[in-house]
């Protein structure tokens, strides 16, 4: 057997049913696709990636091609169209079987039905990797996903069991690709970094290595895990959250490894409310990968999952100060800096720039879900458009109006403006109360702050007077 091995979202060793299956050819070629399309612009002038995310991209696939090199094999990194450099390796190497991990996503499955077009005669066999729980393993079909997450979330926790994982491989076939592989650097692509700065101290390395070393820290060497509940929703730091989703977004690990070495933190050192949160956390992420599957490709569309009409509009001026964190709210800007700076912004700041981006700034939504696609390194196409149908009140969710009153959110999880000052570092001489609305300090505060209103912090294009 002669194969091909199509890395996707699933680029680690450890728990990867797809390299398991693989590993049983005689020959191997294992290949990943950089899609040059995520670099073209979108409608609303972004692109579908960004320097920081794609850095911790290839930072990882020079992780996985080591550790593919331990096992007697190696990785080649090809840019272009997936469907077209997948088909042109199997055909190169006369290949019989192609191996690929199922996504879940409107578009990447669009191109496994290419691939089946352009390749009927090759055996193709795909796995899903990318959730908690199989599709098989839940208590109803993957077209009666219930709309509602509790509803699921009950159901799942009651009837479905989380498979055990699979072993890596020990050994793997020789590659056929004979020539000498050199992997992309970031210097090889004419990309953009927004921002230098990096004053929040977070720091994300691509890679299963690095994934596996921050489940350590974060369970064992710190045992953070037994307070993730009451710190969740922290701003500052490393710590304040298990910090896993950049590398579950990519595969570089996956979650029946967290969900076991939870079962083990339990069993060893401690079960209570924060071990089962961040179960809980997992179980929102399989919930939104297998609604937006069910879904198709409404999630993608203006009107959303249920369809709901609504108006909206676009005004380009409002969205670059909202991306570039010039809005003159404080606690939006901090956030959108901190993203622009390391790929990264909490849950708690993303539910309210993108409900301030909504509600406020009555912008369209899918301009900010464009966005963050561009920027996250955590980037994950299930989580992101369902949550962005969510903040639109076009989702499943049956709150009707998810806005966030940001003045009130930064008085709650940012009371000091520790966080604030942070990212803007020009509101450092201010009061507490002024760094978050300097639109009601005096001009003497302001000018002790060398900060212009009109300047760095214009008056605050709010529309809604509920501040």
């Amino acid at each position: 057997m002669k194969a091909v091995y199509w890395f996707r979202n699933d680029l680690r060793i450890h728990d990867n049913q797809t390299l398991v299956a693989a590993a049983k050819a005689d020959s191997l070629i294992c290949i990943y696709v950089i899609d040059e399309a995520w670099f073209n612009q979108t409608r609303f002038g972004n692109t579908r990636i960004g320097f920081h995310k794609l850095k911790f991209l290839l930072e990882g696939l020079e992780n996985l091609n080591q550790k593919l090199q331990s096992l007697g094999n190696k990785l080649i990194v090809k840019v272009g169209n997936p469907v077209e450099e997948v088909k042109n390796a199997c055909l190169a190497t006369e290949a019989t079987h192609l191996f690929y991990a199922k996504q879940m996503g409107f578009y990447e499955s669009k191109e496994e039905e290419k691939l089946k077009a352009e390749l009927p005669n090759l055996t193709q066999k795909k796995y899903l990797g990318q959730t908690l729980f199989h599709v098989n393993n839940l208590p109803f079909k993957h077209n009666k996903i219930p709309e509602v997450f509790t509803e699921f979330r009950k159901k799942v926790e009651k009837y479905s069991e989380v498979n055990k994982l699979f072993e890596s491989p020990k050994k793997l076939p020789p590659s056929s690709f004979v020539e000498e592989i050199t992997l992309p650097k970031i210097e090889d692509f004419n990309i953009q970094n927004l921002s230098s700065e990096n004053y929040g101290g977070l720091i994300f390395k691509g890679g299963e290595d690095a994934a596996l070393e921050r489940l350590k820290h974060y369970f064992w060497q710190t045992e953070k895990l037994k307070i993730y509940k009451s710190t969740r929703n922290g701003l500052l730091g490393m710590d304040y959250s298990s910090k896993f989703s950049p590398w579950l977004a990519w595969g570089f690990i996956s979650p029946r490894k967290i969900y076991w070495e939870i079962k083990k933190f339990e069993a060893e050192i401690e079960k209570n409310v924060s071990t089962y949160w961040l179960i809980f956390e997992l179980l929102w992420r399989d919930f939104f990968a297998f609604t937006i599957q069910m879904h198709g490709k409404t999630p993608f569309l203006k009107d959303g999952i249920n369809q709901i009409k609504k108006h909206w509009g676009f005004d380009p001026v409002k969205f670059e100060k909202w991306k570039n964190g010039k809005t003159g709210i404080p606690f939006v800007d901090a956030n959108m800096r901190e993203l622009n700076a390391t790929g990264f912004m909490s849950n708690r700041g993303r539910q309210n720039v993108a409900s301030f981006l909504v509600h406020d700034l009555k912008l369209d939504w899918r301009a900010g879900a464009e966005y963050f696609e561009q920027q996250l390194i955590d980037y994950d196409v299930c989580s992101n458009w369902g949550n962005w149908n969510y903040v639109a009140g076009i989702g499943n969710d049956p709150r009707e109006n998810r806005w966030f009153n940001v003045v009130f959110q930064s008085n709650r999880y940012d009371a000091k403006a520790e966080y604030i000052k942070t990212w803007l570092p020009q509101l450092q001489n201010l009061p507490v109360e002024f760094a978050k609305k300097p639109w009601e300090a005096k001009p003497e505060q302001l000018a002790f702050a060398n900060l212009e209103l009109g300047k760095d912090y214009p008056n605050p294009i709010m529309v809604d007077e509920r501040w």
